[in-house]
């Protein structure tokens, strides 16, 4: 089948000795466990009669004759766009010596510009601070004016009040006030309240309107006035060095500005005299209250003094208040006296027993009293208290027990609930285990359909727990409590024929393997929204590997259960069967993401792996010349001991 030189002869049977050549992976994996041969497919994929894969990717897209073809093909390019570029160089210069030319131009007349404007903005400094001086004049006696009518105001309420008070000389003084009198005096406080509100909530607008007022006018004069005389400025300047057809039509567009911002300015000022209007209603409203404000406190100052009369008989009567509170703290005290000295006597007879003595004088009473003393003075070391004691401390037993069968009760019913909840626990981790051991024998056999995988519980028996031996033995999930678990354990085979391997005989591409199957086993049974993997393919082969791409795209697209997955991969067999494709560059210390398409895709993947392979050629070219020399060295060193 394969042509090759006699002198290779010992290499190629050393290669392709007891191999055969298989179309598929599946044909050789097939192969390879029935006849005991080790199978290699054409795509250079190898299938050991071990159970082991191993194999690569080739990329049937590209060629060197093509890529040689593409060179040629950019070179003319490359030749047209350097005589392109120079042409244009060469236009570039030619623009760049008229540009210095106008540009030398331009220099002049903006020096004489220049020297014209610091003339010109020094006068309009000089008139613009002249003018800034005369409106602070202004204002000030402005707000002088303002303050005129305020100041009389104050002036005369001082005078009503003053004049109040004279007359409040003359007159007699009353000790007390009547009911009219004093239901007036109620209803100028409250009055007198209601004119201070408003009067507080008119000096708020007051307040308001002048700030809004000066805002305005700050506005007028620090923004809109500025803002004017610049305008003229400009205007003014480029009129003087306005001289073609453009620079007129810019002068027309400043006009039109100019006039936009004439119009604003007379807007403001519209809205700046409604607002000193609102501000001169205010202040005559404010006035009013003012005067209505002095002629209550006038009344005010007359219900104070009725005030004090009411205040000195009202302290009289508080002083009688307060002897009968004494007389009463008095009464008090005698009563706990009296109420100690009945405690002391102990428990009192029943009712029937005191009706014997109800028709008795109390001189008779105090003498059986005495008698019954001086018979109790035989008894004095008896607690007169222990019948009381007794009958308070039986209640207490009584309650006490019926609290102790409550809690009985609310013990038993906790105990049965304790032990429900054991038994649903220990249902809940056997039906657990046992779905996820049938997911994983399941998916395990998606995984290598030659092979099985068994999930096993641990478990101790309880002779071996007892006697503290420690030795576990496999058993049915079912049968033992889940108190004698002790680990899980798993068994696997790679191949339709062999013996199971535990976990510590597999390599680190079938450790991996495990692992997977043990986690969509997981996600079956418990199944989650989204799953994110890092290189998940990194130590499978390529059979293995387009294995798990089935299993992530059947589970990806299943109508119960549907999960999304987030693979990083450098291996082609993910990539075909994936719905995107992303790419992750590095550069400046900066990464980023990038779309790409699936040929894209494939495509970086081939050159991966291209140079990859290039690597362990080199490699394995470099071991092949180490052993070649250390064998030559040893033949030289056999000849000399040999002579």
């Amino acid at each position: 089948c394969i042509k090759f030189d006699r002198r290779v002869t010992g290499a190629m049977k050393h290669i392709f000795g007891r191999k055969l050549l298989a179309k598929t992976v599946d044909a050789a994996s097939q192969y390879s466990s029935s006849h005991n041969f080790d199978a290699i497919t054409l795509d250079g994929d190898l299938c050991s009669r071990k159970g082991a894969l191993s194999g690569g990717y080739i990329d049937v897209t590209k060629s060197r004759l093509r890529t040689f073809s593409d060179l040629n093909v950019a070179k003319t390019k490359l030749s047209e766009l350097e005589n392109q570029q120079r042409d244009l160089q060469r236009k570039g210069n030619a623009a760049d010596q008229s540009v210095q030319s106008l540009m030398g131009e331009m220099q002049r007349l903006e020096a004489k510009r220049a020297n014209l404007i610091p003339k010109i903005e020094e006068t309009e400094d000089k008139i613009e601070r002249h003018s800034s001086t005369i409106k602070s004049h202004e204002k000030q006696c402005e707000s002088l004016k303002e303050d005129i009518p305020v100041v009389k105001n104050e002036c005369n309420g001082i005078d009503a009040q003053t004049v109040a008070l004279e007359e409040e000389i003359g007159t007699p003084l009353s000790s007390t006030l009547s009911a009219e009198e004093q239901a007036q005096l109620q209803s100028m406080n409250k009055e007198l309240k209601i004119l201070g509100k408003k009067m507080e909530a008119h000096n708020v607008l007051l307040e308001e309107a002048s700030v809004e007022k000066h805002r305005m006018q700050s506005l007028l004069s620090d923004n809109l006035l500025k803002r004017k005389s610049e305008l003229e400025r400009k205007q003014v300047s480029m009129g003087r060095l306005s001289r073609s057809g453009a620079e007129s039509n810019a002068a027309a567009s400043r006009h039109r500005d100019l006039a936009l911002l004439k119009s604003e300015l007379e807007e403001a000022e519209r809205l700046a005299d409604g607002e000193e209007e609102k501000l001169t209603d205010a202040k005559q409203l404010d006035a009013s209250y003012r005067a209505d404000l002095v002629k209550a406190k006038a009344n005010l100052d007359e219900l104070k003094t009725n005030d004090l009369a009411d205040r000195k008989a009202l302290d009289e009567f508080s002083d009688g208040s307060e002897r009968l509170l004494n007389k009463r703290s008095m009464c008090v005290s005698k009563r706990e006296m009296y109420t100690r000295k009945i405690q002391q006597l102990g428990s009192l007879p029943p009712a029937s027993e005191l009706k014997e003595f109800s028709n008795l004088s109390i001189q008779a009473l105090m003498r059986s009293l005495d008698d019954c003393n001086k018979r109790l003075k035989k008894y004095s070391h008896v607690n007169k208290k222990a019948y009381d004691q007794y009958v308070s401390f039986s209640e207490q037993r009584e309650q006490l027990l019926g609290r102790k069968k409550e809690l009985d009760v609310g013990g038993k019913k906790i105990g049965l609930l304790i032990e429900s909840l054991d038994e649903k626990k220990d249902e809940a981790i056997n039906r657990t285990f046992r779905g996820v051991s049938k997911h994983f024998t399941d998916v395990f056999n998606e995984l290598v359909p030659n092979g099985s995988g068994e999930l096993l519980m641990r478990t101790a028996h309880p002779s071996a727990e007892n006697t503290g031996s420690g030795k576990g033995s496999q058993q049915d999930a079912n049968s033992p409590h889940v108190s004698l678990y002790r680990g899980v354990e798993v068994k696997v085979r790679f191949s339709a024929v062999g013996e199971n391997y535990m976990m510590s005989q597999l390599s680190g591409g079938q450790k991996a393997l495990v692992a997977m199957g043990l986690i969509f086993a997981i996600q079956r049974c418990d199944p989650a929204p989204f799953y994110l993997f890092d290189e998940l393919d990194q130590a499978l082969d390529s059979s293995h590997r387009a294995s798990v791409a089935n299993l992530i795209q059947r589970q990806a697209s299943s109508e119960e259960n549907p999960t999304q997955f987030i693979v990083s991969t450098f291996r082609p067999e993910l990539v075909k069967v994936a719905n995107r494709c992303y790419g992750i560059s590095h550069q400046n210390k900066v990464s980023s993401i990038h779309h790409l398409g699936k040929k894209d895709a494939m495509h970086f993947i081939a050159n991966l792996m291209n140079e990859e392979e290039a690597v362990g050629d080199v490699t394995k070219l470099r071991t092949s010349v180490a052993s070649t020399k250390r064998k030559a060295s040893r033949h030289e060193a056999d000849d000399v001991s040999e002579d």
